[in-house]
């Protein structure tokens, strides 16, 4: 599987964290399942295909709303995907949707664009690198773009959170924010869809998956103390809630491994 990032032009930074792109040589049906994710992404399956539980396929172009919990899906390879990775509050400014309203959906792209999302969709299968992909996508988005109400108070702390890879309390935030704790956990709702606490712990688990994968813990023990966990059980508790596995079966079931199309980052 060879998975790749390219950098968001600088002038869209503020919306996008990055363009993706995937490539599995893989054949045949594959359970796959997405874990929780506090931030939207626009995916572009350009080989491949993908059914949801429910029986249904996936939208060749759509936005994935940021998730709660996990998502199971059947994977068909060999497949190659392309995705722009948002900041949350990018929903609004790009396809006037609030952020909590994209939560735990995937929404084709047709849906949110109309006829716009017909040649966008062609020239993203017709193109051959990420690079192309990046070049026909951004004139796009620029042309989406609908300068929203921004909440720059938020959207500033949500970005530290993200860049500070440590545990963090929704009172340090609060008094970060220099808000009453009603106004900002009211804000922090409507500029990313969930409550403090739950994105919070959602970051929380994504720390500890990492390294789950990454292997960098000798213990279940270790990784629940050094991701901020006050036992193993509470770790094991949200480990379940937002992957649908415990920590050890994600290691047994290798087949039905939590795989997000966007790899949780360093």
């Amino acid at each position: 599987m060879d998975y790749r990032t390219h950098p968001a032009p600088p002038d869209l930074k503020q919306l996008i964290r990055f363009f993706w792109s995937l490539e599995s040589p893989e054949h045949g049906a594959h359970p796959h399942r997405l874990i929780a994710e506090t931030c939207p992404n626009l995916v572009f399956v350009i080989r491949g295909g993908f059914v949801e539980a429910d029986g249904s396929t996936c939208p060749s172009a759509h936005l994935a709303g940021a998730l709660g919990g996990h998502m199971n899906m059947v994977g068909n390879g060999p497949f190659s995907l392309f995705g722009v990775y948002l900041w949350p509050w990018a929903v609004r400014a790009f396809f006037q949707q609030e952020p909590v309203h994209c939560k735990d959906r995937l929404i084709a792209l047709k849906e949110l664009c109309g006829e716009e999302a017909g040649p966008l969709e062609q020239a993203i299968q017709h193109a051959t690198a990420a690079e192309d992909r990046i070049e026909s996508i951004t004139p796009f988005l620029h042309e989406r773009y609908v300068a929203p109400e921004t909440d720059d108070v938020l959207g500033s702390l949500v970005k530290s959170i993200h860049d500070n890879d440590t545990e963090m309390s929704v009172e340090t935030l609060v008094a970060n924010s220099g808000l009453s704790r009603r106004s900002f956990e009211r804000r922090f709702k409507d500029c990313t869809g969930f409550s403090p606490a739950t994105y919070l712990r959602i970051l929380r688990f994504q720390r500890t998956y990492r390294m789950l994968e990454n292997g960098t813990a000798r213990s279940l023990t270790d990784i629940a103390l050094a991701s901020g966990y006050f036992d193993q059980s509470h770790f094991i508790r949200d480990f379940k809630r937002f992957s649908g596995l415990n920590p050890r079966e994600y290691f047994v079931k290798a087949t039905a491994k939590v795989d997000n199309f966007v790899r949780l980052r360093e």
